[in-house]
């Protein structure tokens, strides 16, 4: 979520950057701090809301594959899991503290049992925020986006000689790059309405 609607939200996002930052780190060191980081964010992203939760998990299981046949990596990857095991754990020990061992369960897993209890295709506002209300304008903005952001983060990192004659100077290229998309993005939302 690019504006989120809780804080659970924005917190999970930023856990979610600080692993995948953790996890750029982790790639080039091998540090253990960086695995230990990398495992406590993700981990610690199970706290807050399930999509941000099962997408950070995603991710750090898809850099892990890849990690795991990168020699620096390999060593710390069991730090990592020991990591993404302890937020969770710790919780459930806090509330388990304060109420009884399977209570704690139910507090610690509250954000995917809310979410399977209610039936987000019956709300509007879900719906609409999921972009289910017209699918296919949105996969156009999607792929738009998607293209556009593309575009700008590689086009700077061409070698000049590869790139279009007059176009020298590429963070101005990429920064119009940008701004095209989001006019084009714009466009398409004022079709909805």
């Amino acid at each position: 979520f690019i504006t989120p609607y809780a804080h659970e939200a924005t917190h999970g996002t930023i856990l979610c950057l600080v692993m995948l930052w953790g996890v750029v780190r982790l790639s080039l060191s091998g540090s253990r701090r960086a695995a230990w980081i990398v495992g406590l964010a993700c981990g610690a992203t199970w706290l807050t809301k399930p999509e941000i939760a099962l997408a950070s998990t995603v991710a750090l299981g898809t850099t892990g594959f890849f990690l795991s046949r990168h020699t620096v990596a390999r060593p710390v990857l069991p730090l990592v899991v020991a990591g993404v095991l302890a937020p969770p754990a710790v919780a459930w020990m806090a509330f388990a503290a304060a109420t009884s061992p399977g209570r704690a369960v139910g507090h610690v897993a509250f954000p995917f049992t809310a979410v399977a209890a209610v039936d987000p295709l019956a709300q509007e506002f879900y719906v609409a925020s999921m972009g289910l209300d017209e699918p296919w304008v949105n996969v156009a903005s999607m792929v738009a986006w998607t293209a556009g952001t593309a575009l700008a983060v590689a086009f700077p990192n061409l070698s000049p000689s590869r790139r279009p004659a007059g176009f020298q100077r590429p963070w101005l290229w990429s920064g119009s790059l940008l701004l095209r998309g989001c006019r084009y993005c714009s466009s398409l939302a004022s079709f909805r309405s």
